[in-house]
């Protein structure tokens, strides 16, 4: 698999609007998102033989980035465990992160799953912090500092 930073719209769309991700990271309120070109939003493509999900990363200030997965659905498992990490991989060697932020809302039990076996650690509760189909839900913080990865990469 191999991670690159695209500017395609047709990509981006391609995935976030894909009907099972836009499922997993739509609110009540979400709608139809545009999601804009920005030279500080990585849209990260991941790629097998073809197109198998995104990853979307944000600079929240100078060291702390924000992430997001979208991988499409053929391929969960051992692929997309295998994308995560080299997603991770490239946000810590092309940018000047020091630590990568997520949530996860508590009701998708596969993303929280995900974003602990590719290495993430849980840092917090954000309380009723989400609404899916009129319920409110806590959202799970996960966090991962570079210095902890490069260390359990060695």
């Amino acid at each position: 698999m191999i991670i690159e930073r695209t500017f395609s719209l047709e990509v981006i769309d391609h995935v976030l609007k894909h009907p099972k991700i836009k499922e997993c990271i739509g609110d009540d309120f979400s709608g139809d998102v545009e999601y804009p070109i920005m030279d500080n939003i990585y849209y990260l493509a991941v790629y097998g033989q073809e197109l198998a999900g995104m990853f979307v990363v944000f600079p929240l200030n100078a060291v702390t980035y924000d992430a997001h997965s979208a991988i499409l659905p053929e391929y969960y498992g051992d692929k997309a465990k295998e994308a995560g990490r080299l997603a991770i991989d490239w946000v810590f060697d092309n940018t000047d992160c020091l630590k990568i932020n997520g949530s996860t809302p508590v009701y998708n039990r596969l993303a929280v799953k995900y974003s602990e076996e590719i290495g993430f650690i849980r840092e917090g509760i954000n309380s009723k912090s989400i609404m899916k189909n009129g319920k409110l839900y806590d959202q799970i913080y996960f966090g991962l500092e570079r210095e902890e990865w490069e260390l359990k990469q060695q």
